[in-house]
């Protein structure tokens, strides 16, 4: 017998006993029903996806100390079976069962997790937003533990490891491969460490593995390690300081999301690629210089990330900027686009702060929205830009600071709303042959200088001032 799907799905409330019959539980069979209790029988083979999702009062009438548990004959739990069961507060690892994917995960209440003897598996993101979880006790069956599966585990103080785990160890608190090349977990609550050494020898960090630590300011990564996990040290609210050692090649997703006190990164010589999302929202980053074997930089790396910094130096290797790379940052003096760049995202240095002097020789078209309501004084586009789209260097309502428009022969066409500013003359060079409307919104503009290889062209101006075309 069976329970189908959807067959109890947001039914108000409600206590459950599985009779003895019943081999399986369907998907979403019980999702969202307020239930206030459930009792498994032996006979039970499957609890299928989401069958007991966002049941917010599960198991309350059961007392603090009494943990869910599973008959011996289930053989399979689907993905995000309990997920969001709030008030769910203990529960008890079965053995011998094939787990889908977050199985227990944003189970806000959950604190106490056991194991039956012979447990083999913590699931993929199995304990994922389990806000309550302190400790844990990884017994020596365990094989495998999936991926992510104590993210945002934010209240993690301690893990430890029983003797005699053939897969696993645990060192100062901290979660390894038993061969101490991959380090999987850092308690978030990790208490008292503000600096940490990553042990010698240590190849990779996985996802997530220092994310939400609230009071590690510092982390030294051996020269050993050559992969950085995504969101490894995402929103790690008291780090600092980091080294990115020269075998890393790429800065995954997230990696440094949300660490709002990070001030230094060292980078070295041999990394080619920042992630999307990599830095962003790192808003006291100041002390960074890129490496000069850089070619990516991701969807969004550095957006929000840094305010006060002096001139970034984009490498003469870089080949792609990613969408809103640099949003809402700022810094000084001269940012020039290097001819080796031949993919831009759009929008990549909009909202962008203060910035002397812009110098484009990319190979790549500007796109659009490039330097979209960004305060830059000075422009200059070299040979190798082959056109602008539209609104590169729009500020919307022209309140912009843009005194000066230099560009070289070479570029072949114009979008719409590029030049806004408050420059007093501009001149178009002979290779541009069409352009849209409105490209000179500086209400200062005197001279306009039309090249004479133009073949068609929209609205030019209404500056006032215009006396010369």
């Amino acid at each position: 017998y069976q329970v189908f799907g959807y067959g109890f799905s947001k039914k108000n409330g409600g206590r459950v006993k599985g009779g003895k019959k019943i081999e399986i539980i369907g998907e979403l069979a019980f999702d969202m029903s307020n239930l206030k209790s459930i009792e498994f029988h032996e006979g039970l083979k499957a609890i299928k996806r989401e069958a007991f999702f966002m049941n917010f009062d599960f198991n309350i009438d059961k007392g603090y100390d009494d943990p869910l548990t599973f008959p011996s004959t289930l053989e399979e739990i689907g993905n995000k079976a309990f997920t969001n069961c709030s008030s769910l507060r203990a529960v008890t690892i079965p053995a011998n069962v094939k787990f889908g994917q977050q199985i227990f995960s944003n189970c806000g209440m959950l604190n106490k997790i056991s194991f039956e003897e012979g447990a083999k598996e913590i699931g993929y993101a199995m304990f994922m937003g389990c806000e309550k979880i302190y400790n844990i006790s990884i017994p020596a069956s365990v094989e495998v533990i999936g991926s992510k599966a104590f993210q945002q585990c934010s209240q993690l103080r301690t893990i430890t490891v029983a003797e005699g785990n053939q897969h696993f160890t645990a060192k100062d608190n901290v979660l390894f491969t038993k061969d101490m090349k991959n380090l999987l977990v850092f308690p978030a609550q990790n208490i008292g460490v503000k600096k940490y050494e990553i042990p010698n020898g240590v190849e990779r960090l996985a996802t997530a593995s220092f994310a939400l630590t609230s009071t590690l300011q510092e982390v030294v990564i051996p020269e050993s390690v050559d992969s950085i996990g995504p969101l490894a040290f995402g929103r790690s609210t008291s780090l600092k300081k980091i080294n990115i050692p020269s075998k890393v090649r790429v800065i995954d997703v997230g990696t440094f999301d949300g660490s709002e006190k990070l001030e230094e990164v060292i980078f070295s010589e041999g990394l080619q690629e920042i992630g999307e999302t990599a830095f962003q929202r790192c808003i006291n980053l100041t002390n960074f210089h890129l490496p000069s074997t850089l070619k990516i930089i991701g969807k969004k790396a550095f957006s929000e990330a840094f305010s006060k910094f002096e001139p970034l130096e984009l490498p003469t290797s870089l080949d792609s900027i990613g969408y809103q790379a640099f949003y809402k940052t700022a810094f000084g003096g001269t940012l020039t686009i290097p001819e080796s760049v031949t993919k831009w995202g759009r929008e990549s240095f909009n909202y962008m702060g203060d910035v002397d002097t812009v110098i484009i020789n990319s190979k790549a078209v500007v796109p659009m929205g490039a330097f979209y309501l960004s305060t830059v004084h000075n422009l200059r586009i070299g040979k190798n830009v082959p056109g602008m789209q539209n609104g590169a260097f729009w500020s919307q309502y022209h309140i912009s600071w843009l005194e000066s428009v230099e560009i070289e022969e070479g570029m072949k066409f114009m979008g719409d709303n590029n030049f806004d500013g408050r420059y007093t003359r501009i001149t178009i060079p002979n290779s541009v042959e069409t352009m849209g409307i409105y490209n000179f919104g500086s209400p200062e503009l005197k001279t306009l200088d039309l090249g004479t290889g133009l073949k068609s062209t929209g609205y030019l101006t209404d500056s006032p001032k215009l006396d010369y075309l």
